[in-house]
């Protein structure tokens, strides 16, 4: 199973937190990104977000293009300060390749968990609208492939 951890992307200042849309820009980089998965051949069966706004765009244009016709699926436990060991048992539940969309500091966290063991070990920098491939090996190990960042693209 392949795993796409990815952070939303830019997103507009706002004071309401949970409905704060993507940037024009957000939109432009998250969509090259889009791309360049596409291109690498990446596709997706499953994917989720944490339900608020700029995630669910985020998965939106990438899910697009890398699994059309398929719904998206607002998730619990993803969201910046939620504990990535209990996301990490939901995911040894997961078969298909997986694309999940959410925020700093859960998403560096959650890959150096998933990685090492140890959520503060390493977190993997996220800026805005970046996607890490992640495959499970043997005995629900994890392996990091590959990291695209849009600023890269």
């Amino acid at each position: 199973m392949k795993l796409y951890l990815a952070r939303h992307g830019e997103a507009l200042n706002g004071t309401d937190d949970f409905s704060r849309a993507l940037s024009d820009r957000g939109r432009r980089e998250v969509a090259a990104v889009a791309s360049a998965l596409r291109e690498k051949g990446v596709h997706v069966e499953h994917a989720l977000h944490s339900g608020k706004l700029r995630a669910q765009q985020t998965a939106e244009i990438l899910a697009d293009l890398l699994m059309p016709a398929t719904t998206l699926d607002a998730i619990a436990g993803i969201n910046p300060e939620d504990d990535p060991q209990a996301f990490a048992e939901t995911l040894a539940t997961l078969e298909p390749d997986t694309l999940v969309v959410g925020h700093l500091p859960f998403m560096g966290y959650m890959v150096s968990l998933l990685t090492t063991g140890d959520m503060r070990r390493s977190p993997e920098n996220f800026e805005p609208g970046t996607v890490a491939c992640l495959e499970r090996a043997d005995h629900g190990k994890w392996k990091k492939l590959w990291v695209i960042h849009p600023s890269a693209i």
